[in-house]
């Protein structure tokens, strides 16, 4: 996930995700960065401090191109 308020910006972040074989997520204007990182956290509380481990993953689902029916 990456945001930022430059198109720029937002390229070689993109790029640098793809080149480590994520999938990187648009996450829209820098000021969105206090909640991307806050995933993060959560990510690292449950996995290191309340010994979950490394073997989950939080996931995002994409719905923006699905068709409803």
């Amino acid at each position: 996930m990456y945001c930022s308020d430059h198109d720029s910006a937002k390229d070689v972040a993109r790029s640098l995700i793809e080149a480590t074989g994520y999938v990187p997520k648009d996450c829209g204007a820098l000021s969105n960065a206090r909640y991307v990182e806050g995933v993060a956290m959560l990510s690292l509380q449950l996995a290191f401090w309340e010994d979950m481990g490394t073997a989950w993953r939080i996931k995002i689902i994409d719905n923006s191109s699905s068709v409803a029916g």
